[in-house]
């Protein structure tokens, strides 16, 4: 994971819009893994947050928890189009 880095990866459809930001994160003496992330409106208006224990896993697995968690929450709430921001090149590149 780079600091800094932003990659986008649009979801397109009709609807209400809006962003998902989301981020995993590992301690590496337990490989103990945990995501969570922000939804905000077209607005920026933050609407829900979301955060889950992954338990052992890998960084690029814990980052797609989180992207994962963030599309399910937007779509469960009616979203049809959401971009989605994370900072993990490797886990954009294994849903792309």
């Amino acid at each position: 994971m780079s600091p800094g880095l932003n990659v986008s990866l649009e979801i397109k459809g009709i609807g209400m819009y809006g962003s998902i930001n989301s981020d995993g994160g590992l301690m590496t003496d337990s490989r103990l893994a945990t995501c969570g992330g922000v939804m905000r409106d077209h607005a920026v208006k933050w609407l829900a947050g979301f955060a889950r224990k992954v338990g052992t896993s890998t960084d690029s697995n814990a980052e797609l928890w989180g992207a994962y968690d963030g599309l399910n929450m937007a779509w469960a709430v009616g979203a049809q189009q959401v971009i989605l921001k994370m900072e993990s090149i490797a886990a954009v590149k294994l849903i792309g």
